[in-house]
Formats: C-alpha cells, sequence, structure tokens
C-alpha cells in the first residue's frame, strides 16, 4: 500500500461512521466502497485458524507459519507463535512428510510451505 492510499484510508475512515470490525470497516467500507480501491485475495490472511488449538499436544508451528493474518487467537498465543515462527527454518522443519499429513487433517484450505519469505 502506498503512503497516498494510507493517508486516503486514514482521512475517509474519519468521516465514516464506525464499524467494530477493524478490517471490514478499512478495507471493505472505507478503501473498497467509499474511496474504490480494489481489493486483492493475498492467500496468507485467514479469516480461522487451524483446526487444533495451539496449547494441545498436536500443535506446532509450522501449521501457522503461512498464515499472516487470522482470527480468534489471543494476545498470549500471538507472542508465544512469534517466538516459534522467528526462529523456524520453514524448508527443514515444515516440508517433511509428517507435517504435510498434519497440515491437510488440521489445518484450513491446503497445507503450503512458505520458504521464500522470512519472518
Amino acid at each position: 500500500m502506498t503512503g497516498t492510499a494510507l493517508e486516503l484510508l486514514f482521512q475517509e475512515a474519519l468521516d465514516t461512521p464506525l464499524l467494530p470490525l477493524e478490517d471490514v470497516f478499512l478495507t471493505g467500507i472505507v478503501g473498497g466502497s467509499r474511496l474504490g480501491i480494489p481489493l486483492v485475495h493475498v492467500s496468507r490472511f485467514w479469516t480461522s485458524h487451524p483446526r487444533f488449538d495451539m496449547s494441545t499436544s498436536v500443535y506446532h508451528h509450522c501449521a501457522y507459519h503461512h498464515m499472516l493474518a487470522m482470527h480468534h487467537v489471543t494476545p498470549e498465543k500471538i507472542r508465544q507463535l512469534w517466538k516459534a515462527l522467528v526462529q523456524l527454518q520453514p524448508a527443514r522443519e515444515c516440508d517433511t512428510f509428517l507435517m504435510h499429513i498434519l497440515g491437510h487433517l488440521f489445518t484450513p484450505g491446503s497445507y503450503q510451505v512458505v520458504t521464500d519469505d522470512p519472518w
């Protein structure tokens, strides 16, 4: 996003009735409807999370490494996940037969290993 688009988004948001869902408000209503900024699908943004809780024994940070943003995650879980992700080497740790099986069973959509995008 350019600085110009960001400034326009900010200014238009000040004149738009607030909706408590910030992603819907900023991208959908202000950006898309009011400013006509085209919406672009980014596959690393998720509206859900893997089908198991991060506190379970099945949890593995590889289930989350390809997700740039997701809903339903507490601040404490975000901190825990971030600590694991910054040390992750996805090509070595996540691109394994076991992780592909677990990924297909427990992650929404299709499991993918992202190796070209460091955290």
